[in-house]
């Protein structure tokens, strides 16, 4: 992914428990800032509101397919679990009907979309190409455990700082994120969506150790345990 010259959007959906205030969006928004990132964000509360929240950001000018200069990002600010997302902190949204949902965004960027998810357990989002559909996502990153979201906040700043800004790779940036997590490292991974899917075709299941594991890590564990 050649990021030089590119102008980075990142769209923040939100959706908090009723008793949280909405600070993850407006505090990533302003820390962006700094990087000359633009951010968009959004907060859904019910199934509508995220679909209109997605068919907004499809619908946005620079939201198009393999451009040059143009990268859109969507950004997860909410609670999820290893199912899939949740709205309100309660209302489950498992990753075979986010893939839905997304259809439009997906269908838009014809299998560039770029997820980040800031939510405990977002890398299991990669369970979003495990489908037979014709485009899902290109790039995946979150967390594979439970994380505060302050600690979110500072390693996005940290990836989209790294990945935009210092024209990092995202493996690269990846790495970097992690390492701002201080006593948490290496809480974040991800995936990318045409290798898992290809996995998901080749062995039909959504097994992490068999669908998530990119390339080069399967031939290091494969090495180990001879």
């Amino acid at each position: 992914m050649n990021t030089k010259r590119r102008i980075l959007d990142v769209h923040i959906i939100e959706s908090n428990r009723p008793t949280e205030p909405i600070a993850e969006g407006p505090a990533l928004t302003s820390i962006l800032k700094i990087s000359d990132i633009n951010a968009h964000p959004y907060v859904v509360g019910t199934r509508p509101d995220f679909e209109a929240a997605v068919a907004s950001i499809a619908a946005h000018p620079r939201c198009i397919p393999h451009h040059r200069h143009f990268l859109p990002f969507l950004h997860f600010a909410l609670h999820a679990t290893r199912r899939g997302i949740l709205l309100r902190g309660k209302e489950l949204i498992q990753w075979p009907e986010l893939l839905t949902i997304l259809t439009p965004l997906r269908e838009r960027l014809q299998g560039n979309l770029l997820i980040a998810m800031s939510a405990c357990e977002g890398f299991f989002g990669f369970q979003l190409a495990c489908c037979f559909e014709r485009y899902t996502y290109h790039f995946l990153v979150g967390p594979r455990t439970r994380i505060d979201w302050r600690d979110s906040l500072l390693a996005y700043h940290v990836f989209y700082h790294s990945l935009f800004f210092r024209r990092a790779e995202p493996p690269k940036a990846v790495d970097a994120m992690n390492r701002s997590l201080l006593s948490r490292s290496c809480a974040f991974d991800y995936t990318w969506g045409p290798e898992v899917q290809r996995n998901f075709k080749k062995y039909l299941s959504i097994d992490e150790d068999i669908v998530a594991m990119r390339l080069k890590a399967k031939k290091i564990k494969t090495a180990k345990s001879i």
